[in-house]
């Protein structure tokens, strides 16, 4: 048996395709999208434009990129720091618990200093890898756009 929806929740789901668009109206609404496609169908009503959701889509991707940026910056502060920690002097903690400054690390602790400072190198390479797709992301939202208007998302 199909469900029943008041003029309320059909007004609400139109009101939401016309603003967002099919996919998102039924993600928020828990209206299947077919449904809510079709009334909307019967009522004449567009989907919002792909130019809107893909200003939309590029606004975020625009400002993730920026984080990547700043977060790709301070890991490499923080590399840097690692790195001069390999030739600084080096406070340890004796076996009687006294501070012991050392003219570099120890082997141990270089090993250590050097693992991390490999770590974070290989995390901002592959925080820049997520910006150099050669243009694969531009192509599947264009293809999304596509499916989406017509109505054949999630297919």
């Amino acid at each position: 048996m199909n469900p029943t929806y008041t003029d309320d929740q059909k007004a609400q789901a139109l009101k939401a395709y016309e603003q967002d668009g099919p996919s998102a109206a039924a993600r928020d609404l828990g209206i299947p999208k077919t449904t809510i496609h079709r009334w909307a169908k019967r009522a004449g009503l567009d989907a919002p434009p792909a130019e809107r959701t893909a200003a939309a889509t590029a606004q975020a991707s625009a400002t993730a990129r920026q984080k990547r940026e700043l977060l790709g910056s301070a890991i490499l502060d923080d590399a840097e720091a690692l790195r001069r920690k390999l030739s600084e002097p080096y406070d340890v903690v004796s076996d009687t618990g006294e501070v012991v400054t050392l003219p570099h690390p120890t082997a141990r602790d270089m090993r250590d200093l050097t693992v991390s400072f490999g770590i974070l190198v290989d995390k901002h390479i592959a925080l820049n890898a997520l910006d150099d797709d050669s243009g694969v992301e531009h192509a599947k939202s264009l293809l999304s756009s596509l499916a989406e208007r017509l109505g054949m998302e999630g297919m």
